[in-house]
C-alpha cells in the first residue's frame, strides 16, 4: 500500500519532543494537570513507532471537562469525541494532518492512567515482549492507509488483543513500580490538601501539646506548600506529606516554645508581684522602726 501507515525506527529525539511538550502543557494546563507522562512507543528506548508523540494526562476529574479540553484547545488540540471518552478523552494536534501529538486524558489514581502506564513500564524491561510488538504493529501498518482518520483507530482496535495481554501480565507483576502513581483520595497526594490537613495537624497537636498549637501550623505550612506548587526541601524524604509533618513538627515545637515563654513571663510578672510585695513590707517596716 503506497500510502501505508509509517512506522519509523526509535529516535532519541522523541523524549526530547515529549519535554518540550511537557513544559507547554504544564504552562496551559496549570495545576489541573496533576501529571503529565510520556507514553506509548515512543516513550519505549529502542521501539519502532509512528512518528507521534503519545502523552497521559492525569487530571483529578474528568468531569467538568472544560476545565482541560478549554486549555488544550487554546494549546491547538482538537477533541475527537469517542465512546472512551467516559474514561480517556483523546485530543490531537495540529487540526490537519500528519499528527505530531496526541494527548489522553485520566482520572488520576484511576485504572487507566495505570494500565496505560503499567504496558509502557513492561515494554521498557521486556526487550524481548517490545520486539514482539514492533513487529506486530509493522505487519498490521502495512494494512491501512495514513490518509485516512478511520484507519488510525482500526490500526490501534486490531493491536487492542496484544496490549490487553500485556497489560495484564504488567499488572500481575506489580507494574506501574512508580510509587508516585497513587489513589485520588491517598492523602500523600500533594493535590489532595485536605486529607493531608486531617492526617497531619492530629500530630503536630500532639507534638505541640498545648491547646492544638501544631493545628494552625501545620495547616499554614500545607496550605502554602498547595498555593506554591514548589518542593519544600528539606533533609528528610522527597514525599512532600513527609517533609510536611517535619515542618509540623519543627513548627508545632516552636508553638510550644511560645506558649512556654508566654508561661515565663507571666511566671515573671507573678515573682515580680511578690518580690514587690516583699520589697514594699521590708521599706514600710523599717519606716516604722
Amino acid at each position: 500500500m503506497a500510502d501505508a501507515l509509517e512506522i519509523k525506527p526509535f529516535d532519541p529525539n522523541w523524549s526530547v519532543e515529549f519535554e518540550a511538550e511537557r513544559v507547554r502543557l504544564e504552562a496551559t494546563l496549570g495545576k489541573v494537570a496533576l501529571r503529565i507522562d510520556h507514553n506509548g512507543s515512543t516513550a519505549v528506548p529502542g521501539l519502532a513507532a509512528k512518528p507521534i508523540i503519545d502523552i497521559q494526562v492525569s487530571v483529578r476529574k474528568l468531569k467538568p471537562s472544560v476545565v482541560y479540553s478549554g486549555p488544550l484547545e487554546s494549546a491547538g488540540y482538537v477533541h475527537l469525541p469517542h465512546p472512551d471518552d467516559s474514561f480517556a478523552p483523546f485530543f490531537y494536534r495540529p487540526a490537519v494532518g500528519p499528527h505530531t501529538h496526541h494527548v489522553h486524558v485520566v482520572e488520576a489514581g484511576g485504572e487507566e492512567e495505570r494500565k496505560t502506564l503499567a504496558f509502557r513500564d513492561y515494554l521498557r524491561e521486556h526487550a524481548e515482549i517490545a520486539r514482539k510488538y514492533e513487529a506486530l504493529k509493522r505487519e498490521l501498518a502495512a494494512r491501512y492507509s495514513s490518509s485516512d482518520l478511520s484507519n488510525h483507530q482500526a490500526y490501534a482496535d486490531a493491536k487492542s488483543e496484544f496490549v490487553a495481554a500485556v497489560t495484564r501480565q504488567a499488572i500481575a507483576e506489580g507494574y506501574p513500580q512508580d510509587p508516585t502513581i497513587l489513589p485520588v483520595d491517598d492523602p500523600s497526594r500533594p493535590d489532595n490538601w485536605w486529607s493531608n490537613v486531617k492526617r497531619e495537624a492530629p500530630t503536630a497537636f500532639r507534638l505541640g501539646g498545648f491547646f492544638g498549637a501544631g493545628w494552625p501550623f501545620a495547616l499554614l505550612f500545607i496550605a502554602s506548600r498547595f498555593a506554591s506548587g514548589s518542593q519544600i526541601e528539606l533533609t528528610g524524604p522527597k514525599n512532600w506529606a513527609d517533609q510536611i509533618l517535619g515542618c509540623g513538627m519543627i513548627l508545632s515545637m516552636s508553638g510550644l516554645g511560645l506558649v512556654l515563654l508566654g508561661v515565663a513571663v507571666f511566671a515573671g510578672f507573678q515573682v515580680g508581684g511578690y518580690c514587690a510585695a516583699a520589697l514594699t513590707i521590708y521599706l514600710r517596716s523599717r519606716q516604722t522602726h
